[in-house]
């Protein structure tokens, strides 16, 4: 339970500040920032509360939306670069430092994130310096308030060093993107957003989705954006077709993409992205051509984080005359002979292949297929719906197989039955003909046992198909490019 206590002002004052030497002991006392400044000692506040922790020392004051308390008197003598606050909260939130009243210039913003007790943010400051007035408002979230401090605007020594700065003065701090900022590569949930980060949009009454109205938005503050972005997943739905949903950074003109929304909200919808992007930033959602209901997103990191050295492309590694391949023992994606890449990488592990984009493709060299094959199995993830064919002696050469993959981050094995015969030996070519996020771990064929077609069997004669009842597709005896699926109830028709 939080004890109520009953601030005493002038004391308080008295007791935390020093009496500038020019005035008499009746003028105001002038608060000196570069030590630790408790939040109660303000001048003007409108606040939700100010309580004293259980501890019976921490005294803090308690802001809600809108809340402020203000500073006078404050003696910024050795300038001031950068102010900290000491808080807890229980969710990510904003504090707008103004100069002068809380209509003032917004002289820097604090971003702070949900805390396990008391912890110091910070933001820099500028234009601040030749004031002794200036008020805290929290624009967003909630949060306890304990102190405050400065950092000095001189940041190195001069000539003839002064005297040493107070012991309690705190180190400069590192930039503040970080705190309190939205990691993507989680999953986002819209009706995390504040009514100020609404424009024509609403939470539903369940408090589990965002319904964005044409053209309506969503703003996501401080996105960290530290290890890039390859594409974004969006989770919604319109009742309506045609309706799409666009994403912006900051303040640009155009999308860095588009969503065709359609009617599942549970399946994510992937947008490519080819910006370069990184650091942090705003990202808006626009509902354009009708209605969308958000109920989150998630990005894609680029592959390798963006603090990863420029990638390289693998070395060609021939293979030794006379050496070849065997696709009845598994091929890890990674291995020599994977000899050609196009739009793929090995991943950081060095234990994958990574096809970033449609029409991506790994090679291997020399494979040979003595056995003949049945089918394929490749252990492979995606970050969404793709289809991954596999190609004989070129990307665009004679598909043999192709695997249809679900969204799904895990390595999982998936079955292909081989399309035509496959004999001989060839390069083999693992093509992304549709979507993109696919990562390749091993792959193996599976041999028919025997390199003969198997008899036709022709029906017996007078024997027909009724056409007046439903014919099942999967007895057909004659596929073209097409194949029975391996629950065998139905056809695939590529």
């Amino acid at each position: 339970m939080k004890r109520k206590t009953s601030i005493a002002l002038g004391l308080l004052v008295t007791a935390t500040t020093v009496l500038a030497p020019s005035l008499k002991a009746h003028a105001a006392p002038q608060i000196v920032p570069y030590g630790t400044v408790e939040a109660e000692l303000d001048f003007t506040r409108n606040v939700k509360d100010v309580f004293t922790e259980e501890d019976g020392v921490t005294t803090a004051v308690s802001l809600e939306n809108g809340n402020y308390f203000s500073m006078r008197t404050v003696n910024f003598s050795k300038g001031v670069s950068k102010i900290s606050v000491k808080l807890k909260a229980d969710g990510p939130g904003i504090i707008v430092i103004h100069k002068g009243d809380e209509n003032g210039e917004t002289v820097g913003t604090i971003r702070y994130s949900a805390t396990d007790g008391y912890k110091e943010f910070s933001a820099d400051v500028t234009n601040l310096a030749d004031t002794d007035y200036f008020t805290f408002e929290n624009k967003v979230g909630n949060c306890a308030v304990d102190s405050w401090k400065a950092v000095p605007g001189e940041t190195q020594e001069p000539e003839t060093p002064d005297t040493p700065e107070e012991p309690d003065t705190p180190p400069v701090q590192p930039p503040s993107s970080e705190q309190g900022a939205i990691n993507p590569y989680e999953k986002v949930e819209a009706e995390n957003a504040t009514s100020d980060e609404l424009t024509n949009a609403m939470v539903v009454p369940s408090k589990d989705k965002v319904v964005i109205n044409e053209n309506g938005k969503v703003l996501v503050q401080n996105v960290n954006f530290s290890q890039g972005v390859s594409s974004i997943n969006v989770y919604a739905q319109s009742s309506k077709p045609m309706v799409k949903l666009n994403v912006y950074i900051d303040d640009a003109d155009a999308p860095i993409g588009t969503a065709a929304v359609g009617t599942n909200i549970t399946n994510a919808t992937a947008i490519n992205v080819s910006s370069n992007i990184t650091g942090s930033h705003n990202v808006y959602f626009v509902a354009q051509g009708g209605s969308v209901t958000l109920d989150g997103w998630q990005a894609v990191a680029a592959e390798g984080g963006v603090e990863q050295p420029p990638v390289e492309e693998p070395p060609v590694v021939e293979p030794p005359v006379g050496d070849t391949v065997n696709p009845y023992s598994a091929v890890e994606a990674e291995s020599a002979a994977a000899t050609d890449m196009s739009n793929a990488r090995v991943t950081p592990k060095k234990d994958a292949v990574s096809l970033t984009q449609a029409n991506s493709y790994v090679a291997y060299k020399n494979v040979n297929f003595a056995q003949g094959v049945e089918s394929f199995d490749a252990n492979v993830s995606a970050t969404a719906a793709a289809m991954l064919e596999v190609r004989l002696d070129s990307a665009t050469g004679d598909k043999v197989a192709a695997f249809r993959l679900d969204q799904n981050s895990t390595i999982t094995t998936k079955t292909a039955k081989a399309l035509s015969t496959v004999t001989g030996t060839h390069d083999v070519y693992f093509v992304v003909a549709g979507g993109s996020g696919v990562t390749l771990d091993s792959w193996v064929a599976k041999t028919s046992g025997t390199v003969e077609e198997p008899p036709v069997v022709e029906p017996p004669v007078g024997e027909t198909i009724n056409p007046y009842e439903k014919v099942e597709a999967e007895i057909a005896t004659d596929l073209t490019s097409a194949m029975v699926t391996p629950s065998k109830d139905k056809v695939v028709i590529n």
